[in-house]
């Protein structure tokens, strides 16, 4: 149940019944500096939400990226609310 809220709070996952990823992070970007939550099961697939402030923790670069079975979905270098198709 942590977990639950670390992905939902933290990280910001927010489950739906259609075939869509909401993401919405409760926390600022000067808050963390990194974070990453990988595996995550949804709707049958593979999520992975990661933060990295200053693009130098994870190789993907600097910001929030998400990747739905390994694939990349999204790359922004904010936090905001996001909404994917998948």
């Amino acid at each position: 149940t942590f977990c639950d809220l670390v992905l939902t709070g933290l990280a910001g996952l927010r489950t739906r019944d259609d075939d869509k990823l909401e993401i919405d992070p409760m926390f600022c970007e000067n808050d963390l500096d990194y974070f990453c939550a990988d595996g995550i099961p949804y709707h049958g697939r593979s999520i992975t939400v990661i933060w990295d402030k200053d693009g130098i923790r994870y190789p993907h670069g600097r910001g929030l990226h998400i990747f739905c079975n390994g694939k990349k979905l999204l790359s922004s270098p904010s936090l905001h609310k996001q909404l994917i198709h998948l």
